[in-house]
C-alpha cells in the first residue's frame, strides 16, 4: 500500500495438495485441518484485510483461482474446499 497507494487486484490461489488419501475414511482430522487452513481459511483472511482497502478507493477486484483437479483427482479435497 505504502509503495503504490491502493490494492487494485487480489488472486486467490493458495492450495494445499498434500500426498493424502481418496477416501474420507482414510483421511484424519490433522490433514483436513490442514486442508482447509490453507484452501479456505486464506481466501477468508485474504478477503477480509482487501475488501476494506478496496472499498477505501472505491473500486478493486478479487479473482479466486479453482482447480480442474477435482475432475482427475481425489473426490474430498475440492468440493468442501471450494465451495466452503
Amino acid at each position: 500500500m505504502k509503495a503504490y497507494g491502493k490494492l487494485d487486484i487480489v488472486v486467490n490461489s493458495a492450495a494445499n495438495a498434500p500426498n493424502h488419501p481418496t477416501s474420507v475414511v482414510d483421511v484424519d482430522e490433522a490433514l483436513w485441518d490442514s486442508i482447509t487452513e490453507v484452501d479456505l481459511k486464506s481466501v477468508m483472511l485474504t478477503s477480509k484485510y482487501a475488501v476494506p482497502e478496496m472499498i477505501n478507493t472505491e473500486g478493486g477486484s478479487i479473482i479466486n483461482i479453482s482447480s480442474s483437479r477435482q475432475a482427475f483427482g481425489p473426490a474430498i479435497r475440492t468440493p468442501s474446499r471450494k465451495l466452503g
